[in-house]
């Protein structure tokens, strides 16, 4: 039996990283074998199914959770990442647990009893949706534990950056205060944004398909050009990149920006702004609320690329101000 992972706990077992590329480790004829995956996370996967012929039953939660995991070829690296890290700490607290012996007082106890509430209920959140792809796919037979119990209370997060410090953040050198500037102008999400290409923008202004909902309504938005956003196109094009790279907001590769180089540089930058608890999130939930002041819900929920008015108006109603007069 192998050592237990003290690092990379994300990654499925035998599956390693080193010096940014992937290799599965293991033995073939009792010799220790060590075969390369590439530097691409979701292309590893596969490669990593394939190696251990990861076969269709889902005996236990471990079963279940890897052949998930091994599923979800089409899910960008983020995504992929989080999963596997719920995966980990899932796999950990239904160590022995047989995918048929998991009731919903298991589920129950594991949300009540962890020390991060909301995280407990996305990491419940992806156990089920293992049990439903499992079930949907005909390789197990029960019920979906998960389902019908009640989880963690969640309070909603309601801030938005002030004018004060939109101005704040959108100084400075290098790439951030850009997207930190152009994430208020047009609402994107951080995974946008660092998949931005250079031919994003036309003559008529930005169009961008939104990665997260690509593979369901493939919503796709296009934006005029303003005065603003030219002036912050302008700028980003000025930002320092690889010959030949396609990106507008590039690492030293060419590449988009990785999310973790991303996470640190925002950061700093925001602690050295004095906001210290704006997440990059906000800006969106920001520019959603200034493009309902400007048009009401409905161009609020167009300029978002939402598929439902309920989506918009969870962005709005934490944070809408409702001005009425005293009663005498």
């Amino acid at each position: 039996m192998g050592r237990h992972k003290t690092r990379d706990k994300h990654l499925p077992p035998r599956m390693i990283l080193k010096s940014g590329r992937y290799y599965w480790r293991g033995k073939v004829d009792t010799k220790e074998v060590s075969q390369p995956l590439g530097d691409d996370y979701v292309r590893a996967l596969l490669k990593w199914r394939d190696i251990e012929g990861l076969h269709d039953g889902c005996e236990t939660v471990s079963d279940l959770l890897d052949s998930f995991i091994a599923s979800m070829p089409s899910s960008n690296e983020g995504t992929l990442k989080e999963y596997s890290r719920a995966c980990a700490r899932l796999k950990a607290a239904f160590s022995g647990f047989g995918s048929m012996e998991v009731l919903p007082k298991h589920i129950a106890q594991y949300l009540r009893s962890h020390d991060k509430p909301v995280t407990a209920n996305r990491e419940i959140a992806v156990l089920s949706r293992a049990y439903a792809t499992a079930i949907n796919a005909g390789r197990f037979d029960g019920q979906n534990p998960c389902l019908g119990v009640d989880r963690n209370p969640e309070k909603k997060r309601k801030r938005v950056a002030t004018l004060e410090e939109i101005a704040l953040i959108q100084k400075g050198e290098g790439p951030i205060p850009i997207m930190s500037e152009m994430a208020i102008l047009t609402g994107l999400r951080e995974s946008d944004l660092r998949m931005l290409r250079l031919d994003a923008f036309n003559e008529l202004g930005l169009t961008v398909t939104a990665r997260k909902t690509e593979n369901t309504t493939n919503a796709t938005v296009e934006w005029s050009w303003t005065p603003s956003l030219k002036a912050c196109h302008a700028k980003a094009k000025l930002l320092r990149r690889r010959v030949g790279s396609i990106y507008l907001f590039a690492g030293k590769d060419g590449q988009p920006m990785s999310v973790n180089a991303f996470q640190s540089a925002w950061r700093r930058h925001r602690q050295k702004c004095g906001c210290p608890d704006l997440r990059f999130h906000d800006l969106r939930r920001t520019a959603i609320n200034l493009a309902k002041a400007e048009g009401g819900t409905d161009y609020a929920m167009q300029f978002a690329a939402h598929s439902s008015v309920a989506t918009t108006e969870g962005y709005l109603a934490n944070v809408q101000v409702r001005k009425v007069r005293p009663t005498r």
